[in-house]
């Protein structure tokens, strides 16, 4: 996979409740994890503050102290145990390569989540998109049956072509002048162009 943008400094941090994840840098070049241990609880059962997850599983946020950065250089992976809390990987430049190998499964979901918000959005009132994927996830999670699995990857790999292609169709035909509704795509991109000189749309554009 490549990554850009990922600079040296990070203000979230992650965790896999469910899969180990293995991490290596396509060249062997520098580049830095921040990681935690893992805190993913049995039960609500303690002394300190516990946030449920989407998934539903109980954990405990890592205290700032608790986070390390480690430097990794050279042919080298870093396995991320289960529950590890991580943030990175982080370099220098522009962008990097990297080997990343985790369950299909978690992949395909990853993905289309990931289209979900970009092309659907994620504002309030379209939340319940992304959390049917989180819970459809949720209760495929323990399917042992390889065919049964296989059919849920493939459901969500398709769902997530649709969205992206949706998308891209629209673009096509915004890039062409075709009638489409603008109205979105056009706020978009006089946002886009304000703020990259210190600007803010006036309020006709934001209403």
């Amino acid at each position: 996979m490549e990554l850009q943008g990922r600079p040296l400094k990070f203000s979230t941090i992650t965790h896999h409740a469910s899969v180990t994840q293995c991490l290596g840098s396509i060249g062997g070049h520098v580049w830095y994890l921040g990681v935690a241990k893992p805190s993913i609880l049995d039960s609500k059962e303690t002394e300190r503050d516990v946030v449920q997850s989407h998934c539903g599983h109980f954990y405990v946020p890592p205290a700032v102290d608790e986070v390390r950065v480690f430097r990794i250089s050279g042919p080298k992976f870093i396995k991320l145990h289960l529950g590890t809390w991580h943030a990175g990987p982080l370099f220098e430049g522009d962008s990097m390569d990297f080997y990343n190998l985790e369950l299909s499964n978690t992949n395909a979901y990853r993905q289309l989540l990931k289209a979900i918000k970009k092309h659907i959005g994620k504002e309030d009132y379209k939340k319940h998109f992304g959390e049917f994927a989180m819970l459809e996830f949720r209760k495929n999670s323990n399917l042992s049956d390889q065919s049964s699995i296989q059919q849920k990857i493939k459901l969500a790999r398709d769902y997530t072509f649709l969205l992206n292609s949706v998308h891209h169709h629209k673009e096509l035909l915004f890039s062409y002048n075709i009638a489409v509704d603008r109205s979105d795509e056009m706020k978009r991109i006089l946002g886009k162009s304000a703020a990259s000189v210190g600007l803010q749309l006036p309020d006709v554009y934001q209403s």
